[in-house]
């Protein structure tokens, strides 16, 4: 939701499919997210296979309206962007307002979405379940939709909020548009080296991973890559909780609103443009990346020990 009014208000561009469609998608978060708690029951020793099987698939579901919020709003600003002279397959994206650090950050945001969320349709197929549930997978993939995805949307909508409500300007607005790129890329380390760590059966939880030696040497060399992303994406983190604190003291004065600071196209609402392929094509790139992730999660776990596997 904060996506979209978000976008629209950086943009002033509206949904072409109209609000009545856009209203269906987000009721439609009531029916396909309640299923996905049959994935928090695989790890029972006596639920039947059948139960474990229909909630993977249910729990697939999820990402139903998830991905049609994406796709209105893709396709939405790529229509409205062609209108208003971008050419190319994604040269559009060009005059998407990128000096917005609103801008950057819901941008990153849904990067981060689609790289935990490949991950994590590898997580809730029953068969891996068991096997990485209590290794670093976990927090490696989480770490995507919580801090890549959640909180990235939120700062997005503080550096609105908090203006509006203080009358301060947005703090160095040029440092907050590169912050997500920096916190993403610290994701990115952290998130791919311990989801590639608890695939090797690293555990989580567990402060020394080393076992007085015991250990696979891999495991060491990608947990210092974890440490590594780590402290990208905190100290980005930690610029930002400034950024935002500066914003809420110091003397107020007459701030111009981030939509008309930073928006680089008077757009408008639109319903003339070129074919819009980019959202499409993103999740055509989605199921992908979930297929080859999946394959290679196999790959990885079938020269494990079982009980190395299951991270005990």
């Amino acid at each position: 939701m904060l996506w979209y009014v978000l976008v629209e208000e950086m943009t002033k561009v509206r949904s072409i499919f109209g609000t009545n469609f856009s209203k269906i998608v987000f009721a439609s978060y009531l029916v396909f997210v309640p299923p996905t708690s049959l994935y928090h029951m695989f790890l029972e020793p006596n639920l039947a296979e059948a139960v474990k099987v229909g909630g993977s698939l249910l729990s697939l579901f999820i990402s139903v309206p998830t991905v049609l919020v994406f796709l209105v709003i893709v396709v939405s600003l790529e229509v409205a962007a062609r209108a208003h002279g971008g050419r190319g397959l994604f040269g559009w994206l060009r005059l998407l307002p990128w000096r917005n650090p609103a801008m950057s950050a819901i941008g990153m945001a849904v990067v981060n979405l689609a790289i935990g969320g490949a991950l994590a349709f590898v997580l809730i197929q029953e068969k891996f379940a068991a096997m990485i549930s209590d290794t670093f997978f976990i927090p490696a993939y989480f770490h995507f939709l919580t801090v890549g995805t959640v909180t990235l949307t939120m700062v997005a909508a503080l550096l609105y909020v908090i203006p509006g409500l203080t009358n301060r300007p947005v703090w160095r607005p040029s440092v907050l548009a590169r912050l997500p790129y920096v916190a993403t890329l610290g994701l990115v380390l952290f998130g791919g080296a311990g989801a590639a760590a608890g695939l090797m059966g690293a555990p989580r939880r567990v402060f020394d991973v080393t076992y007085q030696g015991g250990a696979p040497a891999a495991w060491g060399t990608l947990m210092a890559i974890v440490g590594v992303g780590a402290a990208i994406m905190a100290s980005a983190l930690a610029i930002y909780v400034y950024g935002l604190a500066r914003m809420l003291v110091g003397p107020s004065r007459a701030a111009r609103p981030l939509a008309t600071e930073f928006v680089s196209v008077a757009w408008g609402d639109s319903a003339a443009g070129g074919a819009a392929w980019t959202g499409l094509i993103a999740v055509a790139a989605l199921l992908v990346a979930t297929f080859g992730l999946t394959v290679m999660a196999f790959e990885l776990l079938e020269g494990l020990p079982i009980l190395g596997a299951g991270g005990h």
